[in-house]
C-alpha cells in the first residue's frame, strides 16, 4: 500500500512540475478496470482533486481501456502515450 501511495503521489507531483496555462489536458492510464475498487476509490477522486486543486486549469483524461499491459506503464509515459501512469517497482527493477 505504501509503493502504491508513493506511486500516485509521484504522478501528482509530475503533473505539478508543468505550468497550467489556459487549459491542460492530462491522459492519464490506469490498468485497473474502470469498475475496479481500485479505479474507483484511487484514481477517481485523485482525478477530481486534481482539476479542483488547479481551478479546473488541469482537467484528467483517463481513456475507456488501458493503453498497455502494467509492466509497459514506464514506457508508455516515457514515449509520450500517457502523461501519468501508475506502475510497481517490481515491473521497473532495472530502471529504478
Amino acid at each position: 500500500m505504501k509503493k502504491l501511495a508513493f506511486l500516485v503521489a509521484s504522478g501528482l507531483m509530475a503533473s505539478a512540475a508543468y505550468p497550467a496555462f489556459a487549459e491542460t489536458t492530462l491522459t492519464v492510464n490506469v490498468s485497473a478496470p474502470k469498475p475496479s475498487t481500485m479505479y474507483k476509490a484511487m484514481f477517481k477522486p485523485w482525478m477530481a482533486e486534481v482539476e479542483k486543486a488547479t481551478q479546473g486549469r488541469v482537467k484528467i483524461f483517463a481513456p475507456a481501456a488501458s493503453l498497455a499491459p502494467s509492466p509497459r506503464q514506464w514506457d508508455i509515459t516515457a514515449k509520450g502515450v500517457a502523461d501519468v501512469a501508475m506502475t510497481a517497482n517490481t515491473w521497473q527493477r532495472k530502471r529504478l
